[in-house]
């Protein structure tokens, strides 16, 4: 199965580009920086809607970390950025239990964007989740099921780690 692989500091970092398409990362961290100089200045923007739109035809999520207000954030939400971390969402000192800021844009409508494909993964939603690759043979099923009692269906999944069916055991 592997690990799920995020790289970091994408628009400053000395990365070529085809490492996106052969590492196929789960996520993107924009470089900080960057996302912040996106709201004031045009050209920097420019870029960040370009990586976000490179990111999404390449199935993988962005993040934009060290967002610290609320039109920084709003703004990137413009670029297609779903994910975002900072103080502009709870200060330094932050503790469970104590609120969170989240900005919510005016209504109006979302300009039309390709879906760029990032339906959850089952391992978003099951801890753990017992999955095994599209090409998994009945028997590898079958000694899955049989290995442990509590284990009662597997998930077949594609190479990026997507629900494809489910196998129950009591079918």
């Amino acid at each position: 199965a592997g690990y799920l692989v995020g790289l970091a500091g994408l628009g400053s970092a000395h990365a070529p580009l085809d490492l996106l398409v052969d590492g196929a990362p789960y996520l993107l961290r924009l470089d900080p920086e960057l996302a912040r100089a996106a709201l004031t200045e045009p050209r920097r923007s420019a870029l960040v809607a370009s990586l976000v739109e490179l990111a999404h035809r390449l199935e993988t999520h962005v993040q934009a970390p060290g967002m610290t207000g609320r039109e920084q954030i709003l703004h990137l939400r413009e670029a297609g950025v779903r994910l975002v971390q900072g103080p502009a969402l709870a200060p330094r000192d932050w503790v469970p239990g104590m609120p969170v800021s989240i900005p919510v844009a005016a209504e109006r409508p979302e300009p039309a964007r390709p879906d760029p494909g990032l339906e959850p993964r089952v391992s978003e939603f099951t801890i753990p989740a017992v999955t095994l690759p599209q090409t998994a043979t009945a028997d590898e099923v079958l000694t899955v099921l049989n290995a442990e009692a509590g284990v009662t269906s597997v998930v077949l999944v594609d190479d990026r780690q997507r629900p494809l069916c489910t196998v129950d055991r009591t079918r």
